[in-house]
């Protein structure tokens, strides 16, 4: 049998790439694959800075706790601390008297 002669057009044609519909499945897939796993690693690390923040955050709160149950038990035990934090919010004993002084010519306030 002789040879058919083929034609260079016709080879370049042969050359050409092919897309059949398991390459495209495969590709959508791989795709969609991809942007889950980014999108997951996005709220994962997202996540994470959430968690960070409030651990903080319990930190700090548990130092305020501390610091007010200890002015509570010098609120309950200690009757200068009571005297001072009353004066500092203008109270007087009983029998006291307040003199205030008119400011000087020339005093800015």
């Amino acid at each position: 049998m002789p040879k058919k002669k083929v034609s260079q057009d016709s080879r370049r044609e042969k050359k050409g790439i092919t897309i059949n519909k398991g390459t495209i499945i495969f590709t959508l897939v791989l795709v969609i694959f991809v942007y889950f796993m980014v999108s997951g690693f996005l709220s994962y690390f997202k996540t994470r800075q959430q968690v960070s923040r409030l651990e903080e955050e319990i930190e700090e709160t548990r130092e305020k706790n501390k610091e007010l149950n200890k002015e509570i038990k010098r609120l309950e035990n200690d009757l200068n601390y009571i005297e001072e934090q009353a004066r500092g919010l203008g109270m007087i004993k009983e029998g006291e008297k307040i003199i205030e002084f008119a400011p000087l010519e020339g005093d800015k306030e």
